[in-house]
C-alpha cells in the first residue's frame, strides 16, 4: 500500500484527502509511505459467514452481557454529566490486599442528592485493615462503607470507579451488615 501517511494519526491519505496538503484529521505533515497490504479469500468462509447472519440465536446468549454494558456506560456517563470523578483504578495482586482510594464517593447517592456529595480519602495497609466506623445516625456512615465496597466491585467488573485515584486488589468476598 502507498500513500500519504500522518504518524501520529496512523493514517493513510489519498492526495485528494488531504487538507491544504495535511492530514485532514490533526493538521500535520503527512510524508510519503509504502506499507505490505493482505488480502483474504473471504470466501472460504462464506458458508460460515452466512449461517451467522441467518441463525442469530446466539446472539440471545449474549443478552445480559450487552445489558451489563450498556446499563454500566450509562451510569458512568450519568456521573461524568454531573461532573464526579472517575478513574481507572491500578489494580494489586490479591495478595497485597491493597485499597486505597483518593476522592472517594459514593455513586448511588451521588446521583440521588442535588447537594455537593463530600468525597472521602481512605487508606488500607499495613497500619489499618479495619475501620469503626462510629456517629450520629444519618451521619454518612453505610454511605462511606458502601462507597468502598462498589468501587471494589466495580473494579472487579474492569469499571472505572468513583474517585479521583484508586489502588485495589481484588477479593473474594465483600461483607455487608
Amino acid at each position: 500500500y502507498t500513500g500519504k501517511y500522518c504518524k501520529p494519526c496512523e493514517s493513510f491519505w489519498t492526495e485528494s484527502q488531504l487538507v491544504d496538503g495535511k492530514c485532514p484529521d490533526c493538521g500535520r505533515e503527512v510524508q510519503d509511505a509504502e506499507e505490505e497490504a493482505y488480502f483474504f479469500r473471504l470466501s472460504r468462509y462464506a458458508e460460515r459467514i452466512q449461517d451467522l447472519l441467518e441463525n442469530t440465536d446466539f446472539l440471545l446468549t449474549l443478552l445480559p452481557e450487552f445489558e451489563f454494558l450498556t446499563k454500566g456506560t450509562e451510569l458512568l456517563h450519568a456521573l461524568e454529566q454531573r461532573g464526579y470523578a472517575l478513574c481507572r483504578p491500578t489494580l494489586r495482586p490479591m495478595e497485597e490486599r491493597a485499597f486505597t482510594a483518593k476522592g472517594l464517593y459514593n455513586p448511588e447517592v451521588a446521583l440521588r442528592i442535588e447537594d455537593e456529595i463530600v468525597p472521602n480519602d481512605i487508606v488500607f495497609d499495613e497500619n489499618a485493615i479495619i475501620y469503626v466506623l462510629t456517629g450520629p445516625n444519618r451521619g454518612g456512615k453505610s454511605v462511606v462503607t458502601c462507597a468502598i465496597g462498589i468501587a471494589v466491585a466495580m473494579a472487579q467488573l474492569g469499571m472505572f470507579v468513583p474517585a479521583e485515584q484508586a489502588v485495589i486488589s481484588p477479593a473474594d468476598a465483600i461483607y455487608t451488615h
